[in-house]
């Protein structure tokens, strides 16, 4: 009969192996899916929710395989590369984890030296050819026979040393764990008494430290952006310039056109929350306690991750915190730069769905308002034919048959009737309503951009302190999430890490 000899430190490595595997594997899978060159898989295969997560958990995982792997073969008796080194399929474990390993760290990292969506992409195609040698190992394996196999997993006795990589391996996770916060990227605020005015020129900020970072995956040229971050501060506001490359400023969003049948919106995904081509510049800061991986946890990926939710229409997730709440600001081209404010919104809990609502956004509110905003110039959207809210009064009308406009003020219509709609076939109508600034919560930040020579400029402003239970307060420590929204809905680009904010003292 044939005997082998594990002991029980390898038996832990192993069976913890095939954990990571299977975490990090599966869990990849749905990360993969908004890349380009992921290949479709059925969704019953992809897990659901709090992705990353447990993606994350695997990473950590991989680090204690490797060390315990690299440990045991350091300190038996007998060397590991001894055991069934002449098999390839051996050799190439031992290759592909270590590349999925370190391949998985840079992209967390992102160092600006190397092409992240090209090393993305080797990721994803390791982790694949790792399952299909891991399969294969498994099924030679069973092949030569249960007698031969079940003994792998039967621990023995160990030796002091062949017990001191596990430990290490244990220290080591732990340490990722409890200190990844502190490797994150700093954004130093500088102390001024300088007046800064919130115009989107960057005149006033030669002075402030700069810093980057990297966001990819979204949509059109937002695959991979470097978003420039600079602040400053005073006793009572602080202040952020960002800058991020975009070729052309696109200033359109779902313009009404005219048809044979009546009114239609331009669009390409309206419809399932997932329009790239008729819509505005966008940016968003979201503001953390946590710089947890997932966005501080508020990343929930999939179609349905919700339970007792309606499934996300685009099939891509939602946003929403199971405990707790982060503060997010949205800043849109469009809608809201010309009243130089930001939409000031948060992600909490999941709200209870609403059967009249256009679209469910679960755990992501807006801030209460007031008074103000604007709002869309149709009573409910239809993807085949709308009915428009207002129509341009004749003077607004001149003026907008001068330039390309896509939004217009409340005050310059009038409410929509058919003996007024005497508008010719393939007229555009703007699909934004501008009404009176925002008044409330939801008007707590300031914000203005200006794009040039490829470049958007965006400056923004808050109290330190809102006293809003909506609002996190600007403290040393806070973490800053970017992302960019290139003519596009929801595809925004997005970072592995936050920055982490550094307030300059006093003195």
């Amino acid at each position: 009969m044939y005997k082998r000899k594990t002991s029980w430190p390898l038996v832990v490595v192993h069976l913890i192996g095939l954990l990571a595997l299977l975490l990090s594997f599966f869990s990849g899978l749905r990360l993969a899916q908004d890349s380009l060159f992921a290949l479709p898989m059925p969704q019953w295969l992809m897990p659901q929710g709090d992705v990353y997560f447990w993606h994350g958990i695997g990473a950590l995982l991989w680090i204690f395989v490797l060390i315990g792997y690299a440990g045991f073969a350091l300190f038996r008796n007998k060397p590991l590369s001894a055991v069934k080194s002449r098999h390839l399929i051996i050799q190439l474990i031992r290759v592909l984890t270590p590349l999925a390993v370190m391949s998985g760290t840079l992209l967390y990292l992102s160092p600006a030296w190397l092409s992240y969506l090209l090393l993305l992409e080797g990721h994803y195609y390791i982790a694949l050819l790792m399952m299909l040698v891991v399969t294969l190992h498994v099924v030679v394996q069973i092949q030569a026979g249960l007698k031969r196999t079940w003994p792998i997993f039967l621990p023995q006795r160990a030796t002091l040393l062949e017990c001191l990589p596990m430990l290490g391996g244990v220290v080591v996770i732990v340490t990722c764990f409890l200190f990844y916060p502190a490797i994150t990227p700093k954004l130093v605020s500088l102390r001024t008494t300088d007046n800064i005015v919130i115009d989107g020129l960057n005149n006033e900020w030669d002075r402030a430290e700069k810093t980057t970072l990297l966001v990819t995956q979204g949509a059109n040229q937002a695959t991979s952006v470097t978003v420039t971050a600079q602040s400053m501060h005073d006793d009572e506001v602080v202040y952020f310039l960002f800058q991020w490359p975009d070729a052309k400023a696109d200033l359109m969003h779902l313009p009404l056109v005219k048809t044979a049948q009546g009114w239609q919106v331009e669009h390409q995904g309206f419809e399932v929350d997932d329009e790239i081509t008729f819509y505005e510049d966008k940016f968003a800061l979201m503001l953390s306690e946590s710089a947890r991986i997932g966005g501080a946890g508020s990343i929930h990926l999939g179609p349905a991750p919700l339970n007792g939710a309606p499934p996300s229409r685009s099939g891509r997730g939602y946003h929403y915190m199971k405990q707790g709440m982060v503060d997010v600001w949205q800043w849109k081209s469009v809608r809201l730069n010309h009243m130089s404010v930001l939409d000031d919104d948060h992600f909490g809990q999941p709200a209870p769905p609403c059967d009249f609502c256009p679209r469910y956004t679960a755990g992501y509110q807006t801030d209460p308002k007031e008074a103000g905003g604007y709002r869309m110039n149709w009573h409910w959207f239809k993807q085949e034919q709308v009915l428009p809210l207002r129509l341009p009064k004749q003077a607004a009308w001149q003026r907008l048959e001068q330039r390309d406009q896509f939004a217009i003020s409340w005050w310059d219509t009038q409410p929509y009737s058919e003996h007024l709609d005497t508008y010719p076939i393939g007229t555009r109508l703007p699909s934004v309503l501008w009404m009176d600034s925002f008044e409330g919560d939801r008007a707590d930040v300031q914000a203005k951009a200006h794009w040039q020579d490829g470049v958007w400029s965006l400056e923004i402003a808050r109290n330190r302190d809102t006293g809003s239970k909506f609002d996190l307060p600007l403290v040393n420590g806070l973490y800053l999430w970017p992302a960019t929204f290139d003519a596009s809905q929801t595809r925004h680009s997005y970072s592995q890490q936050p920055w982490q904010l550094v307030m300059e003292q006093k003195g």
